[in-house]
């Protein structure tokens, strides 16, 4: 279990995504099991290594309470067929500080996000808070399969140079 070396500074274009949110104690669950039931209803179990699988708290956790939010994303092609009740949506892309961890269980989430967050202070850039921060899951086999073991997931941090 390793957290990467080196943040990088990498460009995302806008993606078109499917969005799962949850609320609760262990909203990821729930969000995640949302979206495997949707994977597999469009019949994409077997492809799931074609889209890209994004995630979030949303709401964050607040102080005395074991409630938070969460939101599970998975990029849609554009010819990919949606029901009306499918939330689908655009993010918009741009400049992001990436950094992740590799073969390591979701406990690397916490020591992950606090090593960007400390690269960005001295980094001249800035968090660019018109854009969403995000985690990408790189395994995706094992987030959908519910199988317990270890993931790969990138960390990304919407930045802007300061003063722009």
């Amino acid at each position: 279990m390793s957290i990467q070396n080196d943040v990088k500074l990498v460009t995302l274009e806008e993606m078109r995504f499917i969005s799962f949110h949850c609320f609760g104690e262990h909203p990821e669950d729930i969000a995640t099991e949302k979206l495997r039931s949707w994977v597999n209803a469009h019949n994409l179990t077997d492809h799931v290594e074609e889209y890209r699988f994004f995630g979030f708290n949303n709401p964050d956790p607040s102080a005395g309470s074991p409630n938070y939010g969460y939101e599970q994303w998975m990029t849609l092609a554009e010819d990919t067929i949606t029901e009306e009740e499918d939330k689908v949506r655009n993010i918009k892309g741009g400049l992001f500080a990436m950094l992740g961890f590799r073969n390591a269980t979701p406990e690397m989430f916490g020591p992950t996000w606090e090593a960007l967050v400390e690269w960005r202070q001295d980094s001249g850039y800035e968090y660019d808070d018109s854009r969403q921060w995000f985690e990408e899951c790189l395994t995706p086999k094992t987030l959908l399969t519910i199988k317990k073991g270890t993931f790969s997931f990138d960390c990304y941090m919407p930045i802007k140079k300061i003063n722009d």
